[in-house]
C-alpha cells in the first residue's frame, strides 16, 4: 500500500511540473507572438510611410518636369512648319 501512495504521490508531482511547465512554454509562446505582431505592424507603417513619400516625390518630380507630350496644337504648328 506505502508504495501505491508514493508511486501516486510522484505521478502527481511530475503532473503538476509538465503542466507548470507548459505554463511557462504557453507564456512565452504568447509574449513571441505579441513581438512578432508589433514588429510586423511597425514594418507596415513603415512601408505605408515610405509609399507616401513615393507618390510626394513622384508628384514633385512631375509638377517640376513639364509634360513632355505634344499637344495637338502643336503638332499642328510643327506640320505647318513642315510644308
Amino acid at each position: 500500500m506505502y508504495d501505491i501512495e508514493v508511486y501516486a504521490d510522484r505521478y502527481e508531482l511530475e503532473q503538476a511540473y509538465r503542466l507548470e511547465c507548459n505554463a511557462e512554454q504557453d507564456l512565452e509562446q504568447a509574449a513571441l507572438e505579441q513581438r512578432i505582431s508589433e514588429i510586423n505592424q511597425r514594418a507596415d507603417d513603415l512601408l505605408e510611410r515610405m509609399d507616401a513619400q513615393i507618390e510626394a516625390t513622384k508628384a514633385l518630380r512631375s509638377s517640376l518636369n513639364p509634360s513632355t507630350e505634344q499637344t495637338p496644337e502643336e503638332t499642328a504648328m510643327f506640320e505647318e512648319w513642315l510644308s
